[in-house]
């Protein structure tokens, strides 16, 4: 009798332990959305911002260049702060000061304190990045990709919300619309704050004290470990550099082209909506399957749509847009978890490296893509983006061709 009591109990037990796990990741996924959802609506009002400051579209791409960099490179430093302070902290106070810097974005008076107030937000959202990752992975212990994949899906919603709301608030509020980012950040930073209160284990507490209390040495990473490390940072390039110059004008090339100021927001939109899916997909499909071969079929559908999305008529956009949204959503988690299962003591650093570094790109394509677009005109500057995720397919096989070579014993089941 006490077998078959115990079986029900342990069972009673366990699901409880992954109720509170569900829940910490659901809140982390809302954070990620509110955070996101504050500030991913800059491309919508790029045509504006042209217009009312006097801006060419060299400057905006520069100005995305360096917010992106900012963000990308202030993300490693950030981690490292995440690992010894609060994270639960650092999450909240991020979404309201992001919030805060991209609600000032459509009243502000110049476009230096344009760049002030963005490149500030950037900075806000390489505070979050790695903090609520730190949260989220915490008690991400079975299916990793998949709850990963469940935190970025937060994210990917919120780049979708963003660009729709803003579409639909500029006809009856101009860029003053803006302004009403803040309640939501405020609002969605309480219910994170009061949540990780109430969620956050006090065994996680714990352990975190007792790594920032830990004198031991930390052992090096192997060079081969180093270099499929950057194997992986540069095939998360190839996809950056694409969505950076996509997600900034594709808005003002649709405008451009077939002369209709809705439909460019409306297809970031899509794009992020269906990268919701990709993303849960992707990571989904890399808990069960060799990783790099799911990353090379989600490249190679990136650079295909990529090609198809600028050479369709305008009855054949949503579609393409959708196949690239969700190509790119896959792209997301597997990176990160092919860098978790390199580097397993160091989450925080596979994290950064991914979300990071291989960041850096995006504002790169949006800044070349500026430069092409004054030139040649928006046409020019879309066409050949299909190349750099043509090139990450490639970079990802030379990865799992020298993981089979050096027998890394953490990928011989990826390999």
């Amino acid at each position: 009798m006490a077998t078959v009591l115990k079986l029900p109990v342990d069972s009673l037990r366990s699901w409880g332990r992954d109720r509170k796990s569900h829940g910490m990741i659901g809140l982390m996924s809302y954070s990620h959305l509110a955070l996101e959802g504050c500030h991913h609506f800059l491309p919508v009002i790029v045509p504006l911002l042209v217009l009312n400051l006097g801006v060419d579209y060299a400057r905006i791409g520069a100005l995305t260049f360096v917010a992106l960099s900012v963000t990308a490179g202030a993300q490693p430093c950030f981690g490292w702060l995440a690992d010894r302070w609060q994270p639960e902290l650092i999450v909240p106070l991020s979404v309201v000061w992001v919030g805060l810097c991209m609600a000032l974005s459509g009243v502000m008076p110049t476009f230096a304190w344009l760049s002030i107030v963005v490149v500030a937000a950037s900075l806000g959202s390489a505070a979050f990045h790695p903090a609520a990752a730190a949260v989220a992975l915490s008690v991400a212990v079975r299916n990793p990709g998949t709850m990963f994949s469940v935190f970025s899906l937060g994210g990917t919603l919120g780049v979708a919300v963003s660009p729709l709301l803003i579409n639909y608030l500029l006809p009856a509020w101009g860029l003053p619309a803006t302004l009403l980012y803040l309640p939501v950040a405020l609002v969605s930073a309480a219910m994170v704050f009061l949540g990780l209160k109430v969620l956050v284990p006090e065994a996680v507490r714990a352990r975190r004290v007792s790594k920032r209390n830990s004198t031991g040495t930390v052992e090096p990473i192997p060079r081969t470990v180093v270099v499929l490390l950057g194997l992986l940072v540069l095939s998360t390039m190839t996809r950056s550099w694409v969505l950076g110059a996509v997600s900034t004008y594709v808005p003002a090339w649709v405008l451009d082209k077939f002369d209709n100021s809705m439909l460019g927001g409306e297809l970031l939109a899509l794009s992020a909506l269906m990268g919701a899916v990709g993303n849960f997909v992707g990571g989904y499909t890399a808990d069960r399957f060799s990783g790099w071969k799911v990353l090379a079929v989600a490249l190679a559908g990136v650079a295909l749509a990529s090609w198809a999305v600028v050479r369709v008529p305008v009855w054949a956009l949503l579609p393409c847009v959708g196949v690239f949204g969700f190509a790119l959503g896959a792209t997301l988690p597997v990176p990160v978890l092919l860098a978790r299962r390199l580097i397993p003591t160091r989450t925080g650093l596979a994290a950064a490296l991914i979300m990071g570094l291989g960041w850096v790109p995006s504002g790169i394509g949006a800044g070349l893509a500026g430069w092409t677009a004054d030139r040649f005109g928006l046409q020019a500057a879309l066409e050949p983006l299909a190349l750099y995720p043509l090139a990450g397919v490639g970079i990802i096989m030379l990865f799992a061709w020298l993981a089979r070579v050096w027998d890394v014993p953490v990928l011989r089941t990826e390999a």
